[in-house]
């Protein structure tokens, strides 16, 4: 199980992560058409989407499968429940944490797992027990998985050339406070979960934790942003693309 309870998103957040999502269901859709479409399945597909919040990307995931007349089930797990769900009629919605919700699925069983933007939630008030939490999570993701199985995890990272690991940990501190003055400076700089919380880690740190789980690493992407506002700390995504072995 999850070494420490997850933070919960308050309502306001939630509400801004599903307009976020539904900007950005057909962009993501876009950057992984070409690894979905390298794999190719045994029979039905059985597919999951963790942390899909409003199930906008979900959607475009069922759509692509239907339209290729492949058997798909697609799953959505989310800790919250969204009031989107009911617009859409081919997505299994769960609302559980992923790791209990994984826990019902046989081992050896999902084709593709989606992380967007998701591992950097599951945030405790340490930085520690966060990091246990990501790797206990790939790892029931691991075990989940058919051999060949795909997972595809699009995330980002804060990143400054002096202070390196130290600024995702200020990151993890500052976001994470409950003291209204912090609050609203990491709201000033940016942070759509101020109060609850963000675990940044960087791409050298994801993949070493990967690699000591047994993902093979296919395929890596990154692109920057500018500086975020005027703080000395550069935002950084990436996207993942993940093998278990055959």
């Amino acid at each position: 199980m999850m070494k420490h309870d997850s933070r919960i998103i308050s309502t306001e957040q939630q509400e801004r992560y599903a307009e976020y999502e539904r900007h950005s269901a057909k962009k993501y859709m876009a950057m992984y058409r070409e690894w979905i479409g390298r794999y190719i399945a045994q029979g039905k597909m059985e597919i999951i989407d963790i942390g899909g919040g409003g199930g906008y990307f979900a959607n475009e995931i069922a759509n692509y499968y239907r339209q290729n007349g492949t058997d798909a089930a697609v799953y959505l797990v989310d800790n919250c429940k969204y009031d989107e769900w009911q617009g859409f009629d081919m997505i299994c919605f769960i609302h559980d944490t992923a790791y209990a919700a994984l826990n019902n699925f046989e081992d050896a069983s999902i084709d593709i797992c989606f992380l967007n933007l998701v591992l950097h939630h599951l945030v405790t008030d340490s930085y520690h027990k966060t990091k246990e939490n990501q790797k206990a999570l790939l790892q029931m993701i691991y075990r989940k998985l058919k051999p060949g199985g795909l997972v595809f995890i699009h995330e980002c990272y804060y990143w400054n050339p002096i202070l390196s690991n130290a600024s995702m940990r200020m990151v993890h501190f500052m976001s994470t406070s409950k003291w209204p003055p912090m609050i609203k400076i990491s709201k000033h700089f940016g942070s759509k979960s101020a109060g609850v919380g963000g675990c940044f880690l960087s791409n050298r740190k994801w993949t070493k934790i990967l690699k000591e789980i047994g993902y093979v690493v296919k395929e890596y992407r990154e692109d920057s942003r500018g500086w975020v506002r005027s703080f000395l700390i550069k935002e950084k995504f990436f996207q993942f693309l993940l093998q278990k072995e055959s």
